[in-house]
């Protein structure tokens, strides 16, 4: 059964808050599900089928979560579904991958790539951010990619405290203390969350740098590595923004859990 990339997360979604509803012991929302499966008889057939589908969504992202991850990426919501179904192959390689990517944003003098960052402004970004990251487009387009690498670390790290602030409900200003919460909060409801988390695994890694590889937070800001400014990484840190500002619009706009 083949899905595409906003039908998996919008039924994911959809999934989240089913399973909020069901496991809540409260007689006013069972009397209020009582009442429609009397009204619409279908919705009994649904809730007949609706394990079935979820195994099937699930086991669907979880796998193409797998394969994205084994090749150190996520889940790519920011790139077309015609794109992974032609491209997203076992066995292909991270660097063949990587290329693929550079190219898809590359084509039709990066409008995918300029249509992505001009909606940033729509889903949360910063009106001060816009502008640096049309600065940011610029640079990548020239190929000025330490000048882009350098400029998302502190933009990354303030949408990860914005992030957390707003779902907690805090003031922190430590971006290490927000990522652990995140990892040990979020553990639970892995699928919901594995893209976010992810990210901050792979770039905020810490350990052995010589048992890092060089996209990694810390070994950039702490002069551990001079190779960083490639295009892959620029771009990688482009389609990471988008994807954190996906995961922050989506938390706020359904209040995704419960503050803590």
């Amino acid at each position: 059964m083949n899905f595409s990339i906003d039908f998996v997360k919008l039924v994911n979604q959809f999934f989240y808050i089913y399973d909020k509803i069901e496991k809540k012991e409260n007689l006013a929302i069972n009397d209020l599900i009582q009442g429609l499966r009397e009204g619409f008889p279908r919705i009994n057939q649904i809730s007949q089928s609706v394990d079935i589908i979820k195994l099937s969504i699930a086991d669907h992202f979880l796998n193409s979560t797998k394969f994205f991850n084994q090749i150190n990426w996520w889940y790519l919501h920011s790139i077309s579904n015609d794109f992974v179904i032609k491209n997203c192959k076992m066995g292909i390689s991270e660097n063949e991958f990587n290329d693929l990517v550079i190219n898809h944003f590359k084509e039709f003098k990066f409008k995918r790539l300029k249509s992505i960052i001009n909606k940033w402004g729509t889903i949360g970004l910063e009106i001060e951010l816009c502008a640096i990251t049309n600065q940011i487009l610029n640079a990548h387009i020239r190929g000025d990619y330490y000048l882009t690498v350098c400029t998302m670390i502190p933009i990354i790290e303030r949408l990860i405290l914005k992030t957390h602030n707003n779902y907690y409900d805090s003031n922190m200003h430590k971006v290490n203390t927000a990522i652990k919460r995140f990892n040990s909060d979020f553990e639970s409801s892995k699928i919901y969350f594995s893209n976010f988390l992810f990210i901050l695994e792979m770039f905020y890694k810490s350990g052995d740098f010589n048992e890092i590889g060089n996209f990694n937070r810390h070994k950039i800001v702490h002069g551990q590595t001079l190779d960083f400014g490639k295009e892959i990484y620029s771009l990688k840190l482009m389609l990471a923004i988008d994807e954190i500002l996906r995961f922050r619009n989506f938390t706020n706009s359904i209040n995704f859990g419960s503050k803590k």
